[in-house]
């Protein structure tokens, strides 16, 4: 499997892993009392920008692994028809 391909299901399944992990996590900050809400606060925001930065390293990554793939398939195209063009070569010595 090329490495482009291998790397979008990585990335699923970080992405998957992590919207569960955030999920559990908030719902345990709202099991804190009420009277503590300034940490609930806290945590919540502390909670946005570390979504915020796995949303965009997870954008990033796609793109890179996007990219990957775009050239994976530009070496198969090119490497294909080399050997097409050394095929029809190598049999027109013959007729």
């Amino acid at each position: 499997m090329a490495i482009g391909t291998t790397g979008i299901q990585w990335l699923d399944l970080l992405e998957s892993e992590f919207d569960k992990s955030f999920v559990d996590l908030d719902m345990l900050i709202g099991e804190v009392d009420e009277d503590q809400i300034e940490i609930i606060y806290a945590a919540r925001q502390k909670l946005t920008a570390l979504s915020t930065a796995f949303a965009q390293l997870s954008h990033k990554s796609q793109v890179v692994f996007e990219n990957s793939m775009k050239l994976e398939d530009r070496q198969l195209f090119a490497a294909k028809n080399r050997d097409e063009r050394t095929f029809v070569l190598d049999a027109s010595r013959y007729f």
